[in-house]
C-alpha cells in the first residue's frame, strides 16, 4: 500500500521496473494487488498505472472501494474460483473487510468491476512509467488540491468492457461520479437505487450515509435548515447510524 504517488519517491512504487520485481517474487499463480488512489491523480495519471501494471501483468482485474481502486495481476495463468475464494474467510478476515463495508465473501467479490486488457488500448492511452521516464510522480503533482473524482469514476467505467460490472456496482459508481461533481440529487437517486438493489449491502448503507451527512451539513451552513433537515431524516430512516455521525450531526446542529 505506497502513498499516493504525488509524494516524493512514491512515483518509484508504480513503475514497470518495480511492478516487474513484483512478478518476478511470486510463486506460480500468485497474486499482486495495487492500491490507486482516484482523489488528486489526474486522468492521464490513472491511465499511467493502469497501462503500466497491465503491461507487465498482462490481464488486470479491476476492484472498486468507495474512492479508490484495487488492480490485481496473477503470475501465470490466472483462475479466480467464487467457490474458494470463500474458504479462507474466517472471523479475523470477516472483522477487518465489515470496516469498509463487506459483509461476505460475496459482497466482496461484486466489488470486481472487470479485466483490463493487458495492453493500452485506444480507450486507454497511457505512458508507461519507468525509472528512467518517472512520469507518473511529475503528472500527479499537477492535481494536488483538484477534485479529479468525477473524471476519474468516468474513465474507470469507460476502460471497462461494456456491461462489466454488476448493476449494482455501476449505481454505486454512478453516484460516487455525481456525489463529487456536486449534483446532489443525482447521487441520492443513484445509492437509493444501489440499496433497491442490494438492501443487505453494508457498503452501499455506509456510502449513502455518510454522503447525506455531509450533503445535510452543507445544507445546513449554507441555511437550508429544512433541506437538511430532510437529508438527516433519510440518512435516520436508514438505521445503523454510526456513532461520529450521530455525535458530528448534534455537535453541528447545536452551533
Amino acid at each position: 500500500d505506497p502513498i499516493h504517488p504525488f509524494a516524493a519517491g512514491s512515483g518509484n512504487l508504480y513503475t514497470s521496473e518495480y511492478f516487474g520485481s513484483c512478478l518476478r517474487a511470486l510463486a506460480d499463480r500468485g497474486v499482486m494487488c495495487q492500491w490507486v488512489p482516484l482523489y488528486q491523480m489526474p486522468a492521464e495519471g490513472l491511465k499511467s498505472i493502469l497501462a503500466t501494471f497491465a503491461s507487465v501483468f498482462g490481464r488486470t482485474w479491476m476492484w472498486h472501494v468507495d474512492k479508490d481502486i484495487l488492480l490485481v495481476g496473477v503470475k501465470g495463468e490466472p483462475h479466480f474460483d467464487p467457490l474458494a475464494w470463500k474458504a479462507p474467510w474466517g472471523e479475523d478476515v470477516a472483522a477487518d473487510l465489515r470496516k469498509a463495508g463487506f459483509t461476505d465473501p460475496d459482497s466482496l467479490w461484486d466489488a470486481r468491476l472487470g479485466e483490463v486488457g493487458p495492453s493500452p488500448s485506444p480507450a486507454q492511452p497511457g505512458l508507461i512509467n519507468r525509472d528512467a521516464h518517472p512520469s507518473l510522480e511529475f503528472l500527479t503533482a499537477r492535481a494536488v488540491g483538484t477534485n479529479t473524482l468525477p473524471e476519474n469514476i468516468l474513465s474507470v467505467q469507460q476502460v471497462l468492457p461494456q456491461g462489466a460490472g454488476s448493476e449494482f456496482r455501476r449505481s454505486l459508481l454512478r453516484a460516487a461520479e455525481a456525489r463529487w461533481a456536486g449534483m446532489d440529487g443525482l447521487a441520492q437517486a443513484q445509492y437509493e437505487a444501489a440499496l433497491r438493489l442490494r438492501p443487505e449491502s453494508l457498503e452501499a448503507l455506509q456510502l449513502f450515509q455518510e454522503f447525506l451527512f455531509y450533503a445535510a451539513r452543507e445544507n445546513l451552513i449554507a441555511g437550508r435548515a429544512d433541506q437538511a433537515g430532510r437529508l438527516w431524516i433519510r440518512a435516520w430512516e436508514l438505521g445503523g447510524l454510526e456513532a461520529r455521525l450521530l455525535s458530528s450531526w448534534g455537535a453541528l446542529w447545536g452551533r
